[in-house]
């Protein structure tokens, strides 16, 4: 039975331990972790024509002196159809959901502790009656205003009013300025 010699069990051992530094290093890599942290407020760059579309600039203060103002889209029929702006709401991820428990709401902002900070946002949510019907796919439709203008919102179907009349709702979603 031959043994090893000196110098073949050191390098047999250096082998090893370079080796395993490798496979060690590289399991950050695998994992898709980065040694650096990330900072949302660099995180997707936002293309030069979104910031040139007036809905970029538009916040929730910005609709607030419209509440049952009167905006206008093209019907399913090809006719003109008014919407009127019933409500303006801000949406805030500190806020508690409608069927949401306070234990549940207290776990999800401990969850929310843990997690990396996101990119802060104006987020909010118009809701519009309609005169007559919109398409019926939740789609984007070109709106005219007397203040505001022309622009273009992605429109999805709501529920009913008390009188019967079709909701739709808009949700703006930009990072915070």
């Amino acid at each position: 039975m031959c043994s090893p010699t000196r110098r073949t069990f050191l390098r047999a051992g250096a082998l090893t331990a370079i080796s395993a530094g490798f496979a060690l290093s590289s399991v950050r890599i695998a994992f898709g972790q980065d040694k650096k942290q990330p900072n949302p407020s660099l995180d997707f760059e936002i293309p030069y024509e979104a910031k040139l579309n007036p809905v970029f600039s538009y916040t929730k203060a910005t609709f607030d002196p419209y509440v049952g103002g009167v905006f206008s889209a093209r019907g399913s029929d090809g006719k003109r159809v008014t919407l009127t702006l019933v409500t303006v709401r801000g949406l805030n991820g500190a806020t508690r959901a409608v069927n949401e428990t306070a234990a549940q709401f207290k776990r999800r902002q401990q969850t929310a502790r843990i997690t990396p900070k996101a990119r802060a946002t104006n987020t909010f949510t118009l809701v519009f009656r309609a005169s007559g019907p919109l398409s019926e796919l939740s789609t984007i439709h070109q709106l005219d205003h007397a203040a505001l203008g022309k622009f273009s919102l992605f429109l999805v179907v709501g529920s009913e009013d008390e009188q019967g009349r079709r909701l739709y709702e808009a949700v703006i979603s930009h990072p915070a300025q």
